[in-house]
């Protein structure tokens, strides 16, 4: 039973690992060029398209990569209420590929003991 617990944490690591193989971060020397090739739109209408879908908020982080053929561009947004979101989009055609709220990790709950105090001073 352990032996194929951990050939299928292995595959699933070898696969996550050669997804990740596939996407290259694009270099700032780059962007103009590509920008210049329509192959990717500009920041400005990239951060439009991305704020449209959370009126009122602000762009915390940005990242261009490659993955095969397609650039993508990876937005952090914070709205008015306090939320942050992760947005993905074709870099190229300014379309929002996916919308996903970012949330928090849940701690476990800890028990609850009694706390000693101390004694008493007389």
């Amino acid at each position: 039973m352990k032996t194929t617990i951990a050939m299928i944490a292995a595959v699933l690591l070898l696969g996550s690992t050669l997804a990740e193989a596939k996407k290259k971060s694009v270099r700032p020397d780059e962007i103009a060029e590509l920008q210049k090739e329509g192959k990717v739109a500009s920041f400005e209408k990239l951060n439009a398209a991305a704020l449209a879908k959370h009126p009122g908020g602000h762009i915390n982080d940005t990242s261009l990569s490659k993955r095969d053929d397609r650039y993508d561009y990876k937005v952090r947004i914070a709205d008015d209420k306090g939320d942050n979101w992760n947005l993905k989009l074709d870099a190229g055609s300014a379309t929002v590929l996916t919308d996903s709220k970012v949330v928090p990790p849940q701690l476990p709950a800890l028990p609850l003991t009694p706390t000693p105090s101390a004694p008493a001073a007389h």
